[in-house]
């Protein structure tokens, strides 16, 4: 679970111009890469009993755009660092939280879709997408 997160601060660190577009997304690099941070940091406040992560809210879009002008940082080489020593904590914390603990509005629901706790999903998901627009693998 923690090559999860070494994987996308490595890729968040690879982008040379934070303003590029994210291909198939409405955000730059800078931004996909803040709610990268934004998204980690709210499952490690989650991992340690301290708040809830609703899956079900009812103007998603507007949520994000919230938390990605909410972290301060834009320099690619800072977001990784965060995103690896946010995942890092979460990696550590997460087994203390029973599975399906996340409470939604609909219910409890997993982290991340299952039984167990897995990484942030967003996570492989827009770190896919960060290194498509950067050409590489």
């Amino acid at each position: 679970m923690a090559a999860v997160g070494d994987r996308t601060a490595d890729v968040i660190g690879a982008i040379a111009d934070r303003h590029v577009r994210t291909r198939g997304l409405e955000w730059s690099l800078g931004q996909t890469a803040a709610h990268l941070v934004v998204g980690v940091r709210s499952h490690r406040v989650w991992a340690r009993g301290e708040a809830k992560i609703d899956y079900l809210v009812p103007d998603l879009a507007a949520v994000n755009v919230r938390g990605m002008e909410s972290v301060q940082e834009r320099d690619p080489a800072a977001l990784a660092a965060i995103v690896r020593r946010e995942h890092a904590t979460f990696v550590s914390q997460a087994p203390k939280q029973p599975a399906g603990a996340c409470l939604t509005r609909g219910g409890t629901r997993p982290v991340s879709g299952g039984d167990d706790l897995r990484p942030p999903g967003e996570m492989p998901v827009r770190r896919w997408d960060i290194a498509t627009t950067l050409g590489s693998p």
